[in-house]
């Protein structure tokens, strides 16, 4: 007798040898058990996954004479039906491959087979494969008897494209739809069937054979096949199982990652030479490096549960995406994908690879506007960080000119200097933080009265409870909230752009109402926690039992035709901050701008 393969050798028989489909045997069972089997049935899933396995054993079910003797949900496979099933030869089960009988002709001769009675089977059964492939008129062919079959009559249909199959078929059928197999299920029934051969196979091999099936038994049980036909003195080398696979060792694809996320370019072009010098195949490398960084996405976003992985590589993968960041990964599997083809159709595959990870090495970690700006305002409240802004006049009510929004040392006549201080309008207070003695030069300073120092200990809510009030009721609400605004500028300039379109609506005994006008981005950073900040100077400016009501308009927002003018403006206004312009100038960088919304805003902080 010829040889016969592992995936007909060990085909299951019985329900319980199905691997990994038990949401569907389990099902079955009990509708045979209990005599409640539709008499059409669809089967759907991948490939490989047991869909016309399981419709020959429930057509062995429906048939066997010994399983309704017993009252058993299982076939015997001894008796007459059972053994015909098996070798495909019964008189009573069809097997049709829906793909080469697809014409209305060959449906019509099947729907004037079906009035006949088995030969000697309790049914006549009828299973087509692939019963996507018909054609819309033999579909429509079979839809009378699919709906009202004789009563000896069941058909049992299998396909990969469920979507293909018209929904007057499907809504006729009982479906049943086949997942992919785990990885550990897949893996433990690799295990078994090397035991039963008698051949040693690593426990990285099988590993490696189940990640290329994926997910599929037929497809794993081929590879098994394959390398057990190279098996000397039954064992496997894991190193035959690579060269015989053209396959990459996982923990080298792993080192070449770990070398990207470290910036490592020697490192990372010193890999691929040495995949290049060993013969691997480098699309295949490319692709396995695209599926590392994609696990490692996935991983950092959704944590292991989501993969489908050896324990190994899921241990290794949860170490490095602690190095790593979602930024990166986000662009570099872009790159990857961008690439895909370049390096698919490429004739220097190594070359276009190489040009691949040159790009991801060049990939910078991205940061959220909200925190790019966060991180430069606590540089600048330590006075790591000086805010390059042009020179302004003030005209406050203690008088006239002061510094630019930078901290001044002022000397006294003989004597040592005193704190450094911030102007703001008639009044000044020291800064927390040490600055830099010397500004630079593009930032010139205006001298200070020495009037209008007033050294304060402390700093943000202690500064502004410790401050004269610079507002005079004589003014009109306008004036008042332009002298405002000047004093802002100087003392809290990352704040003034919010209050850009503000206007002081009223000023009534000790209540204070202010209108601000601004974008979705500029009114998600006041709900941040700078509302309490603002009520602060606006306190201190104004009297400080004064009740401050703060009302918000989104601009730009009043109508679903502005709402694209409106978005453009947010990402002008982002760009335009006077603290992203430093972040650039610090960092050397570029900004990329990401428009949120604003319970988006809210829920992330």
């Amino acid at each position: 007798m010829s040889y016969l393969v592992l995936a007909r050798k060990y085909r299951p028989q019985l329900f319980d040898d199905v691997v990994g489909q038990s949401h569907v045997t389990t099902t079955l069972s009990h509708a045979i058990s209990s005599d409640r089997v539709a008499h059409a049935i669809l089967f759907s899933g991948p490939r490989g996954t047991g869909k016309t396995t399981v419709a020959r054993i429930i057509a062995k079910a429906m048939n066997c004479s010994g399983r309704q003797a017993t009252g058993s949900v299982h076939p015997c496979n001894q008796c007459r039906s059972c053994r015909e099933i098996t070798l495909g030869s019964s008189a009573d089960v069809f097997e049709i491959d829906g793909a080469s009988n697809n014409s209305v002709e060959q449906i019509r001769e099947l729907r004037g087979n079906v009035s006949y009675m088995p030969v000697y089977s309790p049914r006549k059964i009828y299973i087509i494969d692939e019963v996507h492939m018909l054609s819309v008129a033999a579909f429509n062919a079979l839809l009378k008897t699919l709906e009202e079959p004789p009563p000896h009559v069941m058909f049992l249909f299998a396909t990969t494209e469920v979507h293909k199959i018209p929904v007057t078929i499907l809504s006729r059928c009982q479906r049943h739809d086949l997942r992919r197999v785990s990885h550990h299920d897949l893996k433990a029934h690799l295990k078994k069937l090397c035991d039963l051969e008698g051949v040693t196979v690593p426990p990285e091999s099988l590993d490696l054979i189940t990640v290329e099936a994926g997910g599929s038994v037929r497809d794993a049980m081929s590879i098994l096949d394959q390398i057990m036909g190279g098996a000397v003195d039954g064992a496997v080398s894991h190193e035959s199982v690579l060269s015989t696979l053209g396959a990459v060792e996982t923990s080298d694809v792993l080192g070449l990652v770990a070398a990207l996320i470290r910036r490592d370019g020697p490192g990372v072009l010193g890999a691929v030479q040495r995949f290049y010098l060993h013969g691997n195949d480098l699309r295949r490398l490319f692709a396995s490096l695209t599926q590392t960084l994609r696990n490692l996405l996935v991983m950092e976003v959704a944590g292991p549960a989501l993969l489908d992985l050896p324990d190994g590589e899921t241990k290794a993968l949860s170490a490095m995406v602690k190095s790593s960041s979602r930024g990166f990964l986000t662009k570099a599997l872009e790159v990857m994908l961008a690439e895909e083809s370049a390096m698919r159709y490429a004739s220097a595959p190594k070359m276009a690879m190489e040009l691949a990870l040159i790009k991801i090495l060049q990939v910078p970690d991205a940061l959220a506007i909200d925190t790019l700006i966060r991180k430069i305002e606590t540089l600048q409240s330590q006075g790591a960080v000086p805010l390059a802004l042009p020179e302004r006049p003030l005209s406050g009510p203690g008088g006239s000119g002061g510094s630019p929004g930078h901290a001044a040392a002022l000397k006294a006549p003989d004597g040592p200097a005193k704190a450094p201080v911030r102007d703001i309008g008639a009044r000044s207070e020291p800064v927390s933080a040490p600055v830099p003695a010397e500004p630079p030069a593009s930032m010139p300073r205006a001298p200070i009265p020495p009037a209008s120092v007033s050294p304060v200990e402390g700093g943000g809510g202690a500064e502004a409870s410790s401050r004269q009030s610079g507002w005079n009721p004589s003014d009109s609400p306008e004036k008042a909230w332009t002298l405002f605004l000047d004093a802002l500028r100087n003392n809290r300039p990352h704040m003034a752009p919010l209050l850009a379109k503000s206007t002081l609506k009223k000023v009534a005994g000790k209540s204070i109402e202010i209108e601000i006008t601004a974008s979705r981005f500029a009114l998600g950073r006041l709900k941040n926690g700078k509302r309490i900040e603002l009520e602060e100077e606006i306190r201190a400016w104004f009297g400080l039992e004064m009740d401050v009501s703060l009302h918000t308009i989104i601009a730009g927002e009043e109508s679903h035709a502005g709402a694209r003018q409106g978005t453009e403006r947010l990402i002008k206004e982002a760009k335009d901050h006077p603290v992203i312009h430093e972040a650039i100038r610090v960092f050397n960088g570029t900004v990329d701008v990401n428009i949120i919304k604003e319970e988006d805003h809210e829920k992330h902080g």
